[in-house]
């Protein structure tokens, strides 16, 4: 952690009311949903999109003023009865309100909001924090017993990243959130040493790694063909169950999944140990990798169900969508057939292991991947990403590492180009960082259908990985000298960074920010087993969820609340509040895209600043509509096109089964 003061203390007493804004606004205790305003509590880009929401009835064009600069206009932007929130209020636009300045605050009539900055670097030092999560939840442990006594010879030592609350370790997790700071690493690698320079003690991004991934050298240790999806610390006959066990620590039975998200993630190691490792490092990560991805493919498929996974905590299923019921939860079936039970795995660790042979020079295993690669039923997709469904990081490895090879993405970059259009209009229909139709019934499976489904568990980390997408489209368009397009996919991307700092329904900044006092409404409790008083900064929370509650007791009640406000408002419940390595692995990149990567794509197509703007400079994506069963009520404001975009790819959940 980086050195800071002390917090500044106090919350008001908790109130659910509506009412008027007043200067001194609440701390994470409820409260802080009485105020009319959701800005970004850390503050906007110059040249960024910025957008606040204001609760109110459609009283007509509004006039607002950002109180500090000389800066004001008019809105008309109404948004009735929100789908995703069940809030009526104006999206305030005020995008060209470019002066910098601290302490700014945005007025209408009487009512003001908290105060934030315009500024080339609003997020500050707690920006690094956001990385230093990982090394705060560093551990090391020997683990010796196998549920089910699967194997009475265990003896595994290794060190790694605390997955999530409980002290565990889940391969299929950590090759997740592996995927997203490596291929963020190959996009910009500048980022190695970003951290490490301005956090005291901090790591490089690939020393971070080498930690994060160790387990993966060890998955193997019992001697046999296929890797454990699950090692934890915490054993008990109740909740944490490791049967024939009652303590000690617990390893879990092998199956497939893990063992193509070991293939993946050594294979793309094998490619920054070479670069910033050893070639010795490199060979042997590469061997490790072709092996596991040999083994996934010829060894018997092995799913496993909940009985065979053990110690506190769930599982990282083959079937998310399938693995449990609903309300109240319980295991239904992790193996329910679906594509994305292990082909998205298999493609992922095909691209890795492919760009692997190419850099370490194997000739053979180059041709032989290629077209295992080009030939796969999954190769070209364009899709949402999760730890569930991650075809599209095999797409985007491609992508980020396209000089290496000489495989055709242009059908793929046609593809990503409208994806990312499709999110941009997504982003207009109510609050900025619901970057997914809101309304859809993909997720649909039989099991309270009638109940929105749409905020899967980790839905922040959902829409941050959709805003990497964002910023994939964004670079793509600018090689293409689309400078506009590029522009806006930037601003698009920053706009769900926006969401997560403060512009959301439950208006959070649903990060940590102890000794950050100038971010106010920041999270404050967490379930993160380490860190109880949640002291260290920079912990993003997974944010709300209207699959299930897993019986978690702090949670609104099942379907009584819109999908953005099925969130624990009091309490630490894991269902919305816990923290994970693929949630802040999620963060970490669009953090740094935010004040490192995208001014520069701003000034591609830049906003001219105004005095008494009306409207934003920059065109909007059109919002999309829907035909969908869940239909809610929208604003006659709003231009409504009838596109239609298929169905989004699946999103995500950490499976939380109780054990």
């Amino acid at each position: 952690m980086i050195p800071r003061l002390s917090p500044l203390a106090g919350a008001v007493a908790c109130a659910t009311a509506l009412t008027l804004s007043i200067s001194a606004h609440a701390a994470d205790d409820g409260s802080q949903l009485k105020d009319r305003f959701r800005v970004n509590y850390a503050g906007y880009l110059p040249q960024a999109k910025k957008t606040a929401i204001y609760l109110s009835d459609n009283k007509g064009a509004i006039e607002w003023q950002v109180a500090g600069t000389n800066c004001k206009g008019t809105e008309d932007t109404y948004i009735s009865n929100d789908f995703a929130s069940g809030d009526s209020f104006y999206r305030i636009d005020f995008s060209a309100c470019t002066e910098e300045g601290k302490q700014l605050t945005l007025k209408v009539g009487k009512d003001t909001s908290a105060p934030f900055s315009i500024s080339a670097d609003p997020y500050g030092k707690i920006k690094y924090e956001f990385f230093d999560y990982f090394r705060d939840h560093e551990a090391k442990a020997t683990f010796t017993q196998g549920k089910n006594d699967w194997n009475k010879e265990l003896n595994i030592t290794f060190s790694y990243v605390i997955d999530a609350g409980d002290n565990g370790v889940y391969p299929v997790n950590t090759a997740e959130a592996s995927w997203a700071l490596i291929n963020m690493l190959e996009t910009y690698p500048n980022i190695n040493t970003y951290y490490s320079s301005n956090i005291k003690g901090g790591r490089t991004v690939y020393e971070q790694l080498k930690v994060l991934t160790e387990q993966f050298y060890h998955v193997f240790d019992y001697g046999g063909k296929l890797a454990i999806p699950k090692f934890h610390t915490n054993v008990n006959d109740s909740y944490a169950a490791c049967a024939p066990h009652f303590d000690g620590t617990c390893v879990s039975e092998p199956e497939t999944k893990a063992t193509f998200s070991t293939a993946r993630t050594l294979g793309a190691m094998a490619r920054l140990h070479h670069k910033y490792g050893t070639a010795e490092q490199a060979q042997e990560t590469y061997k490790l990798a072709v092996t596991a991805l040999k083994n996934a493919q010829t060894e018997p498929l092995t799913c496993r169900q909940i009985d065979s996974f053990g110690g506190e905590g769930g599982m990282y299923p083959d079937n998310d969508n399938y693995s449990g019921y609903r309300n109240p939860e319980k295991p239904r079936d992790n193996c329910h057939p679906g594509k994305d039970n292990t082909q998205d795995d298999e493609y992922a660790a095909l691209v890795e292991t492919y760009l692997a042979a190419i850099v370490l020079k194997q000739t053979n295993d180059i041709k032989t991947f290629k077209t295992a690669v080009t030939t796969h039923p999954r190769f070209n997709e364009v899709s949402s990403y999760w730890w569930g469904a991650v075809a599209m990081e095999g797409s985007l490895s491609l992508l980020s590492n396209e000089t290496l090879h000489d495989i055709d993405l242009s059908q793929f970059k046609l593809k990503l180009l409208k994806k990312a259009d499709e999110i941009a209009a997504y982003q207009q229909v109510g609050y900025p960082g619901v970057t997914w139709d809101a309304q859809s019934d993909q997720w649909d499976s039989g099991d309270q259908d009638d109940v929105d489904n749409n905020f899967r568990w980790g839905s922040h980390r959902m829409a941050l990985n959709d805003a990497r997408i964002l910023m994939a489209a964004a670079e793509v368009a600018k090689a293409q000298k689309a400078n506009d397009r590029a522009a806006n996919f930037a601003r698009s991307a920053v706009a769900v960074l926006d969401h997560i700092s403060g512009v959301n329904a439950m208006n959070l900044a649903m990060f940590t920010a102890q000794g950050y006092p100038e971010i106010e409404n920041a999270v404050m409790r967490t379930h993160d087993g380490v860190n109880n008083d949640d002291s260290w900064p920079g912990k993003m929370v997974l944010g709300p969820n209207n699959w299930t509650n897993a019986n978690d007791g702090a949670m609104p009640k099942f379907g009584s609340q819109p999908g953005l406000k099925m969130f624990a408002v009091t309490g630490t419940g894991w269902s919305s509040r816990e923290i994970s390595i693929d949630a802040n692995a999620s963060l970490v990149p669009v953090s740094y895209f935010t004040t490192e990567v995208a001014p520069s794509l701003f000034a591609l197509s830049p906003i001219k600043a105004k005095a008494n703007p009306k409207k934003a400079a920059q065109e909007e994506p059109q919002a999309p509509s829907s035909s969908d069963k869940k239909a809610g009520i929208f604003s006659l404001n709003q231009l409504w096109l009838l596109l239609s975009f298929g169905a989004l790819a699946a999103m995500a959940r950490r499976a939380k089964v109780a054990l």
